[in-house]
């Protein structure tokens, strides 16, 4: 099964993502900001997606990126 991170600054937005995502069979996570997406993909948990807002609190997208 695929399993996508959702990283939007925007709860809204995110769930919206999220909700699409599900609907064609994705697993998903969410969280609001780069740095919690970051501590994710620290800890070892593996995406076959992540899909960043370019702008976010905390650490943006593009810097998260790096």
């Amino acid at each position: 099964m695929m399993i996508t991170l959702v990283v939007d600054g925007i709860m809204t937005r995110r769930v919206l993502v999220q909700g699409l995502l599900r609907s064609y069979g994705v697993q998903t996570l969410g969280v609001d900001n780069g740095r919690d997406a970051v501590d994710l993909i620290a800890f070892d948990v593996k995406f076959d997606l992540i899909i960043f807002e370019k702008i976010l609190p905390v650490l943006n997208g593009l810097d998260a990126d790096s």
